[in-house]
Order: structure tokens, then C-alpha cells, then sequence
């Protein structure tokens, strides 16, 4: 594999192509991301600021990422459950001591259809992942976007919210099981 961001940012889309797991149409999108100027601009001044990255992104679509102090070390991007799902939602690495997760949950677009039944499906995938990978007493962080509002005071209002894909039944369910694994919001520790 590429390895190291630099080597990444110059690598041609064949030689992206040849990293397992990666297909044309992602090492098209990584490979003209890193053509843009402005795109590079930005890795620069995090860079000088002093923080490393592990990225895992999807042109105009999907992308996780994690920005530390010390270099992320043990990468992994996806859920690692055998499910063939190219979509960058999900990175994971050891920062210090501390295992940190960025997870980008599906919107699911609109209740009963395809991309909502993804949405659900993931959110059980991340949690059987959680339950193979750590022990409810590990310490690790897991943050990111969720694309759920659990509790009411989420939302301005309710009932008009109840049949979103943002606050429905279901996916406030779904999500209640990833945090039923033991995790703690840490938001709500301070409102």
C-alpha cells in the first residue's frame, strides 16, 4: 500500500488503483482530489499547524477522518464485518494511547426505501463491530456524524420531525442500540 499521506497525495490513479481494495472509481476521486491546489493548500496548513490525519474519503460524497496532534498509527477504514461496502463512513485508529473512531452514519433519505434500509442495517453493523473489536470497559471515541436526533429536545418540532429519517422511531432506536453497547454522549454530560 501508499502507506503515508505524501505518498497518496502523489500517487497516480494506477498506482492507487493497486492498493488492495481500492478501485478505479475511488483512486479517480483520491487522485483528482490531490490534483486540486486548494485541496493541498488545506493538507499544508494542518500539517503546519502540527496535526497528522488518517483519511478516508469518497469525491463529493462520503469521507471520515481523523486530525491529531501525535500521527495516527493501526488505520483501519470500514466496518471489518465482511460486507462489501465501499462507502467511506467509517475510520479508526490508535491516537497515543487512545483508540478514536470518526463514523459519517447514512442519511438514509427517505423512510421505506432502499438507502433508509441501509441506514438501519448500518448502524446494526457498527454495533456488531463495536461488540467484536472492544470490551465495554475499553476506553476508546467513538464521533462523528450520527444523522439521528435522539431525544426530542433535538428538534424544534417533534411531531412534524417524527416520519424523518433524522428523528424517526427506528433510527432513534438504532441508535439507542450502538450506545446501549456502553457509551456515554458526552454532550449531554454538559447540557
Amino acid at each position: 500500500g501508499l502507506g503515508h499521506l505524501d505518498a497518496i497525495m502523489d500517487a497516480s490513479e494506477e498506482e492507487l488503483v493497486a492498493v488492495d481494495g481500492v478501485g478505479p472509481i475511488i483512486a479517480r476521486s483520491v487522485h483528482e482530489f490531490f490534483l486540486s491546489e486548494a485541496n493541498r493548500a488545506v493538507v499544508e496548513k494542518l500539517r503546519a499547524a502540527g496535526y497528522h490525519a488518517a483519511v478516508w474519503g469518497q469525491r463529493t460524497y462520503n469521507g471520515v477522518a481523523i486530525l491529531a496532534r501525535v500521527e495516527p498509527v493501526e488505520v483501519k477504514k470500514g466496518i471489518d464485518d465482511g460486507v462489501d461496502d465501499l462507502q467511506a463512513r467509517l475510520i479508526a485508529a490508535r491516537v497515543g494511547p487512545l483508540r478514536v473512531i470518526s463514523a459519517y452514519v447514512p442519511n438514509g433519505a427517505e423512510v421505506g426505501t432502499d438507502k433508509w434500509a441501509y441506514k438501519l442495517d448500518w448502524m446494526k453493523r457498527l454495533r456488531a463491530w463495536l461488540d467484536a473489536t472492544f470490551a465495554p470497559r475499553e476506553p476508546f471515541l467513538l464521533c462523528g456524524d450520527f444523522n439521528v436526533a435522539p431525544e426530542a429536545r433535538d428538534v424544534c418540532d417533534p411531531q412534524a420531525w417524527a416520519a424523518s429519517v433524522l428523528f424517526h422511531e427506528q433510527a432513534r432506536a438504532a441508535l439507542q442500540h450502538v450506545v446501549a453497547f456502553g457509551l456515554r454522549d458526552t454532550l449531554r454530560l454538559h447540557t
